[in-house]
């Protein structure tokens, strides 16, 4: 599988530690600075997809801050990557949205940086 470079900054973000997906947002606003905050949060939101699809990554769920990641069933992906409200900063009482890599997303990582 190949990667293009923001797929590449987006599975860095879930191999090295579970990554918010307002975070990805963040990422975007560094790395992309020409594009604005919405289209931001909706080519997140189409890699993050493309990430899920390829086993590359998992949707995990967290309550607090410094709690414990749960997997998320796919069947529920869409209503958590669909939701505006998990795309931006969370308050310390709400439910964190998170991806983190797979081994899989770890070795095509490792295949694009060697090539």
């Amino acid at each position: 599988m190949r990667i293009s470079s923001v797929e590449r900054k987006i599975l860095w973000a879930a191999i090295e530690d579970y990554a918010g997906l307002w975070e990805l947002i963040w990422e975007l606003a560094t790395s992309c600075p020409e594009i604005s905050e919405p289209e931001r949060r909706s080519v997140a939101e189409r890699v993050v997809r493309d990430l899920l699809e390829h086993n590359c990554i998992e949707l995990y769920e967290r309550s607090e801050i410094g709690g414990k990641e749960r997997p998320v069933p796919r069947g529920r992906w869409d209503n958590l990557l669909s939701s505006e409200a998990n795309w931006h900063e969370p308050s310390t009482k709400s439910t964190e949205v998170l991806i983190g890599a797979t081994p899989a997303g770890e070795e095509v990582y490792a295949a694009e940086v060697n090539d």
